[in-house]
């Protein structure tokens, strides 16, 4: 849980990080061509510190749109996080792919992040670590895929 003496920037910053986070799992595999890495359907995220989770489970429906996107080249899924990091009013670089091994730096509010997500088909795992003033604090986040999308 967060910590008493965290600014309202720190905790803003935060949040705005985790939502990129969240954001970019939906456009975030990797491949040297369009392959199917990332199921379209319901998710099951999850996102903990030192082994106490921050909330409950959050369910996000990925649609076949979003993951064709998803399951673009390298240089798509590089043009994805840009995309999705400036529509959130941040930046992003030193975005790397390894197999299903994704890692990038977010710059927010002045505050950096470094995220590294690995996919492994139906779930996928990683870290988001932040810089703050008080030291650096990291997020583990995990998800999986739990089906169909509930028809709406």
């Amino acid at each position: 849980m967060m910590t008493a003496n965290w600014s309202t920037k720190t905790a803003r910053s935060l949040m705005i990080n985790r939502k990129i986070l969240v954001l970019t799992l939906t456009a975030c595999v990797s491949s040297a061509q369009a392959e199917n890495r990332l199921e379209p359907g319901l998710w099951r995220a999850q996102t903990s510190m030192n082994g106490q989770a921050l909330s409950e489970p959050a369910e996000t429906c990925i649609s076949e749109e979003g993951a064709k996107t998803s399951n673009g080249t390298d240089d798509e899924v590089k043009q994805a996080i840009v995309d999705e990091t400036t529509r959130n009013g941040c930046a992003a670089s030193e975005i790397t792919i390894d197999g299903a091994r994704i890692i990038f730096t977010t710059s927010c509010q002045g505050i950096s992040s470094v995220t590294d997500i690995t996919y492994e088909g139906t779930h996928y795992s990683g870290t988001l670590t932040t810089q703050l003033p008080t030291g650096s604090t990291t997020l583990d986040v995990a998800g999986d895929w739990v089906g169909a999308c509930n028809a709406e």
